[in-house]
């Protein structure tokens, strides 16, 4: 997949304030399903009663967790005749029909404590595609297996214990059959602990919505977009401390006169 990259500077959040709004993007995406491939056999779990997964199935079900295949049927949002994305969701209807939305408003109906993810969890899972940027392409059934469970982490338990097999109220994984989940596991966990806030960030990813049926994460049309935080050099730094520094001097020569004045 081809990569657009983009770097932004990593400014003190007390020095430059910014605020960051997600662009609302509407369109829907009709769509038949082609298979999970490549991937691997695994035995997910929660213990989170709003699930489809725990209502439907008491939390535990074997599943294929891996790159998940679209035929595109019709569409205002994607052009391209297939398209494959990553689940959201332990929801196990599926559907062939979804609305897009914001990553951070998703999944919907069945999503953590019934809730949608927010933007925290999003942006954890943009870092998590924007380091890992050709998993989406990947012939790796273990790679896909492991980009989907930290995928599942992210969005039911965050950075909470950064590991997928630890049972707990969100989401966990056991070994399904024959398949060693020894190195999908392992892999999961070491690309879920390098996520820190810090990493490239996939810009150009969204949500295929819909209450009721799994929810997907998918890159937007335009291909992939990554953003690269950049730390300011040393030289920017002294001068923005120096700018501080005027600040204060300034603060402190008015209030002086202010005194001097009465």
């Amino acid at each position: 997949m081809l990569q657009r990259y983009r770097q932004a500077f990593l400014l003190p959040a007390l020095l430059v304030p910014a605020l960051f709004c997600a662009t609302a993007r509407a369109g829907t995406v009709t769509a038949t399903f082609d298979g999970v491939s490549p991937g691997r056999h695994v035995r997910i779990h929660t213990n989170d009663t709003s699930t489809n997964l725990y209502t439907a199935y008491g939390g535990s079900i074997g599943t294929t967790a891996g790159v998940f295949r679209f035929k595109n049927v019709t569409s205002d949002f994607l052009t391209a005749s297939t398209f494959k994305a990553f689940d959201l969701e332990l929801e196990i209807l599926s559907s062939t029909n979804w609305s897009v939305v914001d990553l951070e408003n998703a999944p919907l109906g069945s999503g953590p404590s019934g809730a949608v993810m927010g933007a925290a969890k999003a942006d954890y899972i943009r870092e998590l595609w924007g380091r890992h940027p050709d998993v989406i392409d990947t012939t790796s059934g273990t790679e896909a297996a492991a980009f989907q469970l930290a995928q599942w982490e992210l969005v039911y338990d965050g950075l909470a214990d950064g590991d997928v097999t630890i049972a707990d109220t969100g989401f966990w994984v056991t070994q399904y059959g024959s398949v060693d989940l020894t190195p999908i596991k392992n892999l999961a966990n070491s690309w879920l602990a390098e996520i820190d806030g810090t990493g490239p960030k996939e810009d150009n990813l969204w949500a295929l919505a819909r209450v009721g049926t799994q929810d997907f994460a998918v890159i937007g049309p335009g291909g992939s977009e990554i953003t690269e935080t950049v730390p300011l050099p040393a030289t920017a730094w002294l001068g923005l401390g120096f700018l501080g520094l005027l600040g204060i001097l300034r603060a402190r020569r008015r209030r002086r006169e202010r005194f001097s004045l009465t």
